[in-house]
């Protein structure tokens, strides 16, 4: 995830600084003609281009005088008027200025072109309209101004600024971010790899242990001195560890000494969990049950065989009711059975069940 994050982020970033560049190159072609072609400046190269032009007749002689309304001379005093603004259109460099005659032909190429192939700007205003193109994926931005003479187009003032360089900056741009986003995947990669190892290999062998000494295991740990988080959770998982083993040897030892207990108690200890299984029975209850065989003994099922007129359910669901004492006669014998539950709402509660054998006792009292 966080190397396809990575790689989103280079991508967006990337496209926004091409777009970004892109939008810089229109600008900066729409600024220039906004700059060069005011409306002051058009009103001027109106009026120069309608300027009229006397030849010269030569003396003594009867030839009539000439008026030329579409002198060259204007074309001229045209390029000379925008050529002052040559550095705003960045003539000489990728933009290429020309002034055109009404039906298109070249007057003045600052390229020195004597031909220019006809676009659809210059198609345009040669019928009188005024045109614009930025279109980035073409080979050049243009502009095309025509100036009227006597209601009809005379000149046409066309800029066009060609976008190879453009193209060229876009795909060497296009070519180090594809670079990029290959070295930033081969470098996250590697990245990884040695988290695996430093990091993400040490928490699963923590949490492996974790999860045996939750489930009883004793885990073998050891200390170490690492100052990083994983050192931290690491003594701390050894810490528990250890706390976990020494009570567990306690509760061991306690164990053992009850069921010592147990077994050498005159009295039969049965003991049975919530659900009726049971969970203990001393050698004194064998005997006096006469059992050998209790991986069978269920709580209801064997205190009914008995006669002992009792259920689990009783001792469970009765209020206030957490022992129950019967009497039963099984196999010659007078058995007086105390039953006490103990943790009735937890769920390790269960029910320990003390034989008695007083027949010795009932004999006596009958005698």
């Amino acid at each position: 995830m966080l190397v396809l994050f990575i790689v989103t982020v280079e991508v967006i970033a990337g496209v926004f600084g091409i777009l970004n560049y892109t939008r810089g190159i229109k600008k900066d072609f729409s600024d220039s003609i906004t700059a060069v072609f005011s409306d002051e400046n058009r009103v001027v190269l109106q009026e120069t281009a309608n300027e009229v032009a006397i030849e010269p007749v030569p003396e003594n002689t009867d030839r009539e005088i000439v008026i030329n309304e579409r002198s060259s001379d204007n074309a001229g005093k045209l390029r000379q008027i925008i050529m002052q603004d040559a550095d705003k259109l960045g003539v000489g460099t990728a933009t290429e200025l020309y002034i055109l005659s009404g039906d298109g032909g070249v007057l003045f190429a600052s390229n020195s072109a004597e031909q220019l192939r006809a676009t659809n700007i210059i198609s345009g205003a040669i019928e009188g309209r005024e045109g614009y193109s930025d279109a980035y994926f073409t080979d050049n931005m243009e502009f095309a101004l025509p100036i009227t003479v006597n209601g009809r187009v005379g000149y046409i003032v066309y800029v066009r600024r060609a976008l190879a360089d453009a193209h060229a900056t876009v795909r060497r741009s296009i070519a180090v971010l594809v670079i990029t986003l290959i070295c930033s995947a081969a470098a996250m990669y590697l990245l990884s790899l040695v988290l695996l190892r430093t990091i993400t290999k040490p928490l699963k062998e923590l949490a492996n242990q974790a999860l045996r000494l939750a489930n009883g295991d004793r885990v073998s740990l050891e200390a170490t001195e690492s100052p990083d988080e994983i050192g931290e959770l690491s003594n701390a998982l050894l810490y528990l560890s250890q706390s976990r083993n020494e009570h567990a040897d306690r509760s061991y030892a306690e164990k053992s000494k009850v069921e010592k207990i147990l077994e050498n108690m005159n009295d039969g200890i049965l003991a049975f969990d919530m659900k009726g299984n049971l969970i203990h029975i001393n050698p004194e209850a064998k005997r006096v049950l006469n059992r050998k065989f209790v991986d069978d003994i269920k709580f209801n099922k064997f205190f009914k065989e008995i006669n002992a007129d009792i259920t689990l359910e009783q001792l469970q669901y009765t209020p206030n009711e957490d022992h129950a004492e019967r009497e039963i006669h099984l196999n010659n014998k007078v058995l007086q059975l105390n039953f006490v539950m103990y943790s009735r709402e937890s769920s390790e509660g269960g029910v320990i069940v003390v034989i008695h054998d007083v027949t010795k006792h009932e004999r006596l009292e009958s005698a």
